[in-house]
């Protein structure tokens, strides 16, 4: 499964003591660099003026990218969405098929 995730860090991370901050953002990019190495997260880019985070996630299952997400450092301080992605093959396969049945319907 391929999700693409956009995450932001909230406001009340930069409440937090600097030392806490930089303890916090340093596990945060171990966290990262450990899932870009076991090929989970791909094309990481940053969007700039917007605060935020876009990379692909590719898992196993939903419980996996559930799971992963808990786990990252930042969850608590951050706004994440994920949006379940289907390859462009699947889809016009499926939309193709769709078709086919509302055809032979008429």
């Amino acid at each position: 499964m391929k999700y693409l995730v956009t995450s932001k860090i909230k406001d009340v991370f930069y409440m937090l003591p600097d030392e806490q901050r930089m303890v916090i953002m340093g596990a945060a990019m171990t966290y990262t660099e450990k899932l870009r190495k076991e090929g989970k997260l791909s094309e990481i880019h940053v969007m700039p003026g917007w605060g935020k985070t876009v990379f692909f996630l590719e898992v196993e299952s939903d419980e996996e990218a559930s799971r992963l997400s808990l786990e990252s450092p930042l969850y608590n301080y951050s706004d994440i969405e994920a949006y379940g992605l289907v390859e462009w093959d699947t889809w016009k396969k499926q939309l193709d098929r769709a078709y086919q049945q509302l055809a032979a319907k008429k």
